[in-house]
């Protein structure tokens, strides 16, 4: 149903769309007939008992339909839509309800023109006012067509509107036509050839920092395709390497931005390293459309970072530095004064003092173990209560061989 039928003094001049809970479909003849093909996804579970009530029936009241019994107006605009174009089951309403589709469309919703144009609500309750017990009486009176079918189509399509549905005279004139349907868009055109490489130039201009490797490029180039025409458009990156073989992105400019109609662009950007060194820039673009994850090349240009020696800094002559006295010739040996011989007469006096007392030590400790414990045997003592030491010899009569 469209904007502007259900309306006052409005008229409905076309068959409607219907919804009906599927478990009144038949389930026999693949629960479908002209015009449907097929019967809806849930077509397993239908459980109706009356064969000619299938997806695709068409339902209309009888001719006598007192319409003038109404209570409201769209209810009569609605019974008069049914009683002369019908409708089609076309959809199952997913529970025990019925209704008929509306338009909701950028232009608005049948649903709130409805409800402005006649003060209450489209969808009501069984019974809740005049319009509901309106569709009660339109829908309790519904009839399948069963004499519709592609035959009787094809006779009445030929009678150019003199013959209706039941092959006598119509009614009403046949629904109005919808307009044709617009043709589809011309396809976009093809996109142009790739910018052919002979046509293509980059150039790149240098400039070194006296005092360290410090290149700033300015890359500048014009994108042509084969004819030399120029391509706009599109997008220029930047790769670089040091052997041309490995290329990483240039991260310190990233892209360009798209080059202009003359297809030209232009950019910078700064080499610097620790020592001489060469490195290779390349200039590619995004290519069409059709290709928007491929990069196409354009040229590659080297950089020569080393061409200039950088110059040394002048260097400051040393400070003199005093010379000391010079060395007699003769080699007679050099009197030495008693301020020079302090330090070592010192030295050697503690070394004395700790000779004497380590000798002192020893020959006490031997004298003790000589002295102590009981002889087991002539020449030889025995101590349990140490354990002997490494160089202790058991064929010594004595223990410590001194």
């Amino acid at each position: 149903m469209r904007l502007g039928e259900l309306v006052p003094g409005g008229t409905i001049r076309h068959s409607l769309k219907l919804n009906i809970d599927s478990a009144n479909f038949y389930p026999g003849f693949g629960g479908y007939r002209w015009p449907a093909w097929k019967s809806d996804a849930g077509g397993a579970g239908y459980g109706g008992s009356i064969p000619e009530v299938r997806m695709g029936s068409l339902l209309a009241p009888k001719a006598d339909f007192p319409t003038n019994t109404l209570e409201t107006e769209p209810g009569k605009i609605l019974a008069a839509a049914f009683r002369d174009y019908g409708g089609y089951i076309v959809d199952t309403s997913g529970w025990s309800i019925y209704n008929f589709v509306t338009e909701h469309s950028p232009d608005g919703s049948v649903q709130d023109e409805f409800n402005k144009a006649w003060g209450y609500p489209l969808n009501a309750g069984v019974g809740a006012n005049g319009w509901a017990r309106d569709l009660d009486k339109i829908f309790t009176n519904l009839y399948v067509v069963d004499s519709w079918d592609k035959a009787t189509w094809l006779t009445v399509s030929a009678s150019n509107g003199t013959v209706g549905v039941g092959l006598g005279i119509p009614r009403v004139p046949w629904a109005p036509e919808f307009g044709q349907v617009p043709p589809p868009p011309p396809p976009p055109p093809r996109p142009p050839p790739p910018p052919g490489l002979a046509g293509t130039t980059v150039m790149l201009t240098t400039s070194k920092s006296p005092s360290e490797i410090n290149e700033t490029v300015t890359v500048s180039g014009r994108l042509t395709d084969a004819s030399g025409s120029p391509v706009a458009g599109r997008v220029v990156s930047l790769e670089w390497s040091a052997d041309q073989t490995t290329w990483s992105s240039e991260t310190q400019i990233g892209q360009f931005p798209a080059a202009d109609a003359s297809g030209t662009f232009t950019g910078r950007m700064a080499f610097r390293g620790s020592g001489d060194h060469s490195e290779f820039i390349r200039a590619r673009f995004v290519g069409d459309a059709t290709f928007a994850t491929s990069l196409s090349l354009v040229v590659t240009q080297a950089v020569v970072s080393s061409a200039i020696a950088t110059p040394l800094a002048p260097t400051t002559p040393p400070s003199p530095i005093a010379e000391p006295p010079a060395t007699p010739a003769r080699s007679e040996p050099v009197p030495m004064t008693p301020k020079d011989l302090l330090p070592t007469m010192m030295l050697l006096a503690v070394l004395s003092v700790l000779l004497t007392a380590m000798a002192a030590f020893l020959c006490r400790r031997v004298r003790m173990d000589r002295s102590s414990g009981p002889r087991s045997r002539a020449g030889r003592r025995t101590n349990a209560s140490r354990r002997p030491l490494p160089f202790d010899d058991s064929d010594d009569d004595l223990e410590y061989p001194l």
